[in-house]
């Protein structure tokens, strides 16, 4: 059990460093826009398409690592007043019902990726890029973030260290 959840850490770990690595794109991306616009007068128009594109992956791919490092919002002023039995179990519903949730988010995306795939939807702006592509990394993002639940659950369960706590 070890081993899988090293490489639920590992894959987490990559994601969000692939995150960081697409904020630095986004920021040059952006950059490059603003400096055709206004010095060279010549805006480049899918600036907007691609940032919006890459804002998702920064979402959705640092969904996991985020999960990892404890970063989500939690209600720690609940469970600092109750007995440490009580809490254990109440921190294994909660990732019970985050879990719930990333699988509904996991299913919705996943219909969503494959509508667009089958009708060949393209985007209404300049590049006209297939949803499918961009809304692929929707998909990823809450894989991992499902697998990053799992992960923690086990954890739970075995008694392991929590590092979201």
């Amino acid at each position: 059990m070890r081993r899988v959840i090293g490489v639920l850490q590992a894959l987490s770990d990559a994601a969000g460093i692939l995150a960081g690595l697409v904020v630095f794109g986004l920021t040059v991306l952006i950059a490059v826009g603003v400096f055709s616009r206004r010095v060279l007068g010549a805006p480049i128009l899918a600036v907007d398409e691609v940032s919006g594109y890459l804002l998702l992956a920064i979402v959705f791919l640092g969904l996991a690592h985020t999960m990892k490092a404890g970063g989500h919002i939690r209600a720690d002023i609940v469970l600092d007043h109750v007995p440490p039995g009580v809490r254990g179990g109440l921190e294994v519903l909660a990732t019970l019902l985050a879990l719930l949730f990333a699988l509904t988010l996991l299913v919705g995306n996943w219909a969503l990726v494959a509508e667009y795939y089958g009708r060949g939807t393209l985007s209404f702006k300049y590049l006209q890029i297939p949803l499918w592509i961009p809304g692929s990394l929707l998909v990823v993002g809450v894989v991992l973030l499902v697998l990053q639940l799992l992960a923690q659950l086990l954890r739970q369960v075995a008694g392991g260290p929590d590092p979201s706590s």
